[in-house]
């Protein structure tokens, strides 16, 4: 009878033990893959390209013109960048858009800057549309907004395209 005891008490506290040992383990397992998960985002943030584009100055003259941007790589790697896409269109009818395309296809290091001009002509942006037929180039300015982008090239050589970067006036 009291071999019967003492084999239930030490059965009972091998269940007891072994509930502890998997609950701990159970809760390595967790915080392993949570460290995990955190490193692997560090990870993709550091080779993730961070690419910024801004406007710098333009320069008109009757129906033509061109502006000049800058490209920054704000990220910790190296980047490919194939091109730079401008995409425009009229404020008061979105449907009557365009696009403008701007081949650079290089390697920029991390931080460096380079500068793009986009050639303009009162052509690009007209088209159809009768209400800006009788203004220059210059003064579309307020009846044009737009937005541009990069499009950037990885490892692997998948294509990706930046964040949009909205612009008030394209030029």
């Amino acid at each position: 009878m009291v071999l019967n005891t003492v084999s239930l008490i030490i059965a009972i506290a091998l269940v007891v033990v072994t509930y502890l040992y998997m609950r701990h383990t159970k809760r390595l397992a967790n915080d392993t893959k949570r460290m995990a998960d955190i490193m692997s985002q560090e990870f993709e943030l550091k080779i993730a390209p961070i690419i910024q584009i801004e406007k710098r100055d333009g320069h008109f003259q009757g129906n033509f013109g061109s502006i000049n941007y800058e490209i920054i790589n704000k990220g910790l790697e190296p980047v490919h960048i194939r091109e730079i896409v401008l995409l425009w269109w009229y404020k008061e009818m979105p449907s009557e858009n365009g696009k403008k395309e701007v081949k650079i296809d290089g390697v920029m290091a991390a931080g460096e800057l380079k500068k793009f001009t986009i050639q303009l002509s009162k052509r690009d942006f007209v088209g159809n549309n009768s209400a800006g037929k009788d203004k220059n180039l210059f003064s579309l300015r307020g009846l044009i907004t737009g937005k541009m982008y990069a499009i950037w090239i990885d490892r692997n050589g998948n294509e990706f395209k930046t964040r949009d970067f909205l612009l008030e006036s394209p030029f």
